[in-house]
């Protein structure tokens, strides 16, 4: 897909620090020589990969991407579970957080910037769908009324 747009799958500074990437936001400075043989070829300074998922393999490396994709497979999966929960319409809304980012990701940078309304709208939803199914497992118990006479709750 990212051949028929243009660009190049591919970008071989990732394999010289696969497993920790070159550090955050570390690889793109004007310090860096990697950096600078790119603006050299392109003929302008590129401020990032133009892909999430390159973004994220330059930035924290294997283990850093590795982390992200767990992240979105667990809220994308919560999000799942919350549609059988009465809050729907945060399931959908998480849902298509997921479906965004994933979208987004394939032309810019996704989850690495951590002010991004994306971002925060990505973990926010995650954490109240997790909250929400949460809330529908646990049991419902009906309510005990106090008998004063004996101490003692009475189930009705």
């Amino acid at each position: 897909m990212l051949e028929i747009m243009g660009k190049d799958p591919t970008l071989p500074y990732i394999y010289q620090r696969p497993w920790l990437g070159w550090g955050y936001v570390a690889f793109w400075s004007t310090t860096n020589p990697a950096a600078m043989v790119i603006v050299e070829e392109l003929h302008w300074f590129a401020p990032q990969a133009h892909n999430g998922l390159l973004e994220m393999l330059l930035h924290v490396g294997l283990f850093g991407t590795a982390f992200f994709v767990f992240l979105w497979a667990r809220t994308f999966w919560l999000s799942l579970r919350c549609m059988y929960t009465p809050e729907k319409a945060l399931a959908i809304t998480s849902l298509l957080s997921c479906v965004g980012i994933i979208l987004v990701g394939t032309s810019e940078t996704v989850l690495i910037v951590p002010f991004e309304a994306s971002t925060s709208v990505f973990f926010i939803t995650g954490l109240f769908c997790e909250r929400a199914v949460r809330a529908a497992r646990r049991p419902r118990y009906p309510a005990a009324r106090w008998d004063v006479s004996r101490s003692v709750p009475v189930r009705t």
